[in-house]
């Protein structure tokens, strides 16, 4: 039922669509550096992510770099996330994480006219999740075979033009690999 539900989001002429090479060409992307690209302890991965910035801006985003953490309240969640169990403090950090989530990051995506945020892995998503905004990771980089994200976000509504970023982020940086499958066969 759920799913029958869900149809009617989906665009007409489906998704295949939005799988565009050219996908954040003119894109405003707004970059969260701290602490979401903060990789002091591992070069490699900091190199890496820097060419994926400009991986975005060759293929013609528009990068709007340090934006104030502030604005949509990740002092609160990092203060939050510091905690080691949820009391009376931690519940209050939590009301007005979801408040000022959900009032400053609208104001930060509108206040710089942008189409996405891009954060490093996937420490945002309890910042998201409690806003209700959408996300999607795709991989970015593999350390020892397991794959790390780069996540683009954006406000309530924005999923399809999520799915162009996301795309043409793939088809520029062809980091992602197909999982191996291993084919079974049944014998009578």
């Amino acid at each position: 039922m759920a799913t029958g539900a869900a149809a009617k989001f989906i665009p007409p002429g489906g998704y295949n669509q939005l799988l565009k090479v050219d996908g954040v060409k003119g894109k405003r992307i707004g970059i969260v550096r701290e602490p979401f690209f903060n990789f002091t302890n591992n070069h490699a991965l900091a190199h890496t992510f820097e060419k994926h910035l400009q991986a975005l801006r060759q293929q013609g985003a528009v990068l709007v770099d340090n934006e104030m953490l502030k604005e949509f309240g990740q002092d609160i969640f990092l203060a939050a996330e510091a905690t080691n169990g949820i009391g009376e403090t931690e519940l209050n950090a939590l009301r007005n994480l979801s408040r000022l989530t959900r009032e400053g990051y609208v104001k930060l995506m509108k206040k710089y006219k942008l189409d996405a945020l891009v954060t490093g892995g996937s420490s945002v998503a309890a910042v998201l999740t409690i806003g209700g905004f959408p996300a999607i990771s795709v991989p970015a980089a593999y350390d020892k075979g397991v794959p790390i994200g780069i996540c683009f976000s954006g406000l309530k509504g924005s999923e399809l033009k999520l799915i162009e970023i996301d795309y043409g982020f793939e088809q520029a940086t062809l980091i992602r690999n197909p999982p191996y499958i291993f084919a079974l066969r049944m014998y009578n």
